[in-house]
């Protein structure tokens, strides 16, 4: 596991929330995931920050997860691309920030509120998503290809926000590998077998967010430091969550096709392939 924090603002004194929130962050992390993340804010106020993370996946079986992934990859790309417009409704999750969001929809907008008695303070809102999907794929019997799927949720305002300006993209790039069958010997028996890889990477980003906490411009020194050291690192907390969100959704899907596809085979006669499974692995660096 590791993570590699960079930022253009290593010189400014972090204050005692953000080094709490920055030791929480490991606590959070899933084994084997890579994230990396870079935020600043310029003097207009305008805010961009950058989160990615990658994750390995093979499989040495005639796995039905990776069967239909070669044939139809919009499957996974679409499964990714709901959860992307789903983040604010992540957000409300109990786990993720103690139940102390709310998402209400309106005709025309989603609204992320603050959940206390006795409020109905927006902190957010966001607009319709508007989704993107790009494949290619090459090959018979080795098979390669990759699918990508690009989500933006525009930020129409709330209190979080100075303007109706900016938005919420995200990014998955799947990359998959199924190369030609060979035979091979385990335990005396004979299987006729396929290596299959999967490599997701994600990507979210904070475009041109104007922040209420820093105010107008032209943004000081003080205020620049107070959105750094606080709300910049609540934002990295929320998608590191956010982020291994997805790959336990993915990984959650692989799990259950497996075991329906086991228990399938399991009925049926003759099929030695699969009355032997092979677990597909994650592999970490």
């Amino acid at each position: 596991m590791s993570r590699q924090n960079t930022n253009r603002h290593t010189c400014l004194k972090p204050s005692m929330l953000s080094l709490l929130l920055l030791l929480l962050l490991p606590l959070v992390q899933a084994i084997g995931i890579h994230y990396t993340w870079q935020a600043n804010i310029n003097p207009s106020g305008i805010a961009n920050s950058i989160e990615t993370s990658h994750q390995e996946y093979n499989s040495l079986n005639n796995n039905k997860f990776f069967e239909n992934l070669i044939k139809n990859p919009k499957q996974l790309a679409n499964r990714i691309g709901n959860e992307f417009k789903l983040y604010p409704y992540y957000l409300a999750k109990r786990n993720v920030l103690l139940g102390l969001i709310k998402v209400i929809q309106d005709d025309k907008a989603l609204l992320v509120k603050l959940n206390l008695p006795r409020t109905s303070l927006t902190l957010l809102k966001f607009g319709t998503p508007k989704t993107e999907l790009q494949q290619w794929t090459t090959g018979v019997e080795d098979v390669r290809g990759s699918i990508g799927i690009a989500t933006t949720i525009p930020i129409l305002g709330g209190c979080l926000s100075l303007e109706p300006e900016g938005s919420l993209q995200f990014k998955s790039i799947c990359n998959y590998h199924s190369s030609p069958s060979y035979t091979l010997y385990k335990h005396d028996y004979e299987y006729v077998v396929r290596n299959h890889d999967l490599n997701i990477h994600l990507e979210t980003r904070i475009v041109d967010y104007k922040p209420s906490m820093v105010g107008v411009p032209p943004v000081n020194r003080w205020r620049k430091v107070l959105y750094l050291n606080t709300q910049r690192y609540f934002h990295v907390y929320v998608m590191r969550r956010f982020h291994g969100h997805l790959y336990s959704v993915i990984e959650n899907d692989m799990k259950r096709v497996e075991s329906e596809d086991v228990e399938t085979s399991s009925k049926g006669v003759g099929d030695s392939v699969r009355a032997q499974r092979f677990e597909f692995n994650r592999k970490s660096k």
